[in-house]
This record gives structure tokens, sequence and C-alpha cells, in this order.
């Protein structure tokens, strides 16, 4: 029996001493320097697309390079998070509403390339009311070169050799 107490009173008397000390981290911070938000930099275009931008111009270009106007209209919306949204209907479309060929409308994520002045669609989602798949156009493996000029933004799709399949135009709403 005594040597059941004797471990009592050392538990007893360790046990507060034990739970006083207080947790650490086991691996120390890694140092970092500021991020950079000068012109030009990741965060600086980060900060110019967010908000809510309303279609102004959209152009397709055929195979030989030739544009086309088309009449549409629409809302891009770039969030702190880097997830962009897309909702635009074509007016001089004859398809109806719920076409992919009328009707784009999709959101995912935009990875932004400031030296090249690109961005790339990832985990893009058909936001379309009848399911269908997002139409080849609008592929994320469609290069989006952009121009941001005040409060206008440019993008520019481009197929796999580099030509120009269609290009929007946005004012900037908020």
């Amino acid at each position: 029996m005594r040597v059941d107490r004797r471990w009592l009173v050392l538990i007893v008397a360790v046990a507060p001493l034990l739970a006083a000390c207080p947790s650490a981290p086991r691996v120390r911070p890694v140092k970092a320097g500021d991020v950079n938000t000068g012109p030009g930099s990741l965060e600086s275009v980060r900060r110019q697309l967010q908000g809510t931008w309303e279609l102004v111009e959209a152009v397709v270009f055929d195979a030989s390079g030739k544009a086309t106007p088309r009449k549409a209209e629409g809302r891009l919306t770039y969030d702190e998070y880097g997830n962009l949204t897309i909702g635009a209907k074509l007016a001089d479309s004859t398809q109806p509403e719920t076409s992919v060929s009328g009707l784009l409308a999709y959101s995912g994520r935009a990875v932004i390339d400031p030296a090249k002045s690109q961005l790339v669609l990832m985990d893009l989602k058909s936001r379309l009311p009848s399911g269908e798949p997002i139409p080849t156009e609008v592929s994320p493996e469609k290069v989006r070169d952009y121009v941001i000029q005040g409060g206008t933004l440019t993008l520019t799709s481009k197929d796999a050799s580099g030509a120009a399949t269609a290009r929007t135009t946005w004012r900037k709403v908020h």
C-alpha cells in the first residue's frame, strides 16, 4: 500500500506543474517578406479585377481571323478569393435562352499570370438552367489575355495555336 501512496503523492505534486506549462509550436514560423502590391504584381492585378463588371462588347473571330461583333449583355464578378462568375446572353442569338449558343453561365477560379497578362480558368462549373455542359469556347484549356485600363477590362480568348477566338470588353460597375 505504501508504494501506491507514494505514486499518488507524486502525481498530485507534479500534475499542477505540468498543467501550468504552456504549449509551444513545434515548428518555428517561416519569415517572409511583405507581399508585393506594386504595379504589375499579382496582388495589384487581383485588386484591379475585384468587383462587378458589365459586358460592353463581344466579338467572335472565325478561323480566318475575321471579327464578327455580337450583341450581348452580361455580368462578370471577381472576388477577393480569385473566384470568377460570368453570366452573359448573346442578344442576337436565335437559340433559346437555355442553350449554350445563347447563354454563357459558369463559375470557377481565375489563375492570373501577371508577367504574361494572362488568366486561366480552373474548376469551371456550368450555371446553365438546362444543365448543359460548358461549351468548348469557354474551356479551361483556352488562354485568356487580359488588359485592364482604367475601368475597362478586355479579355481575349485564344486557341491552342494562339489565334484569337473571342474578345469581350467589360466596364467596371463597382
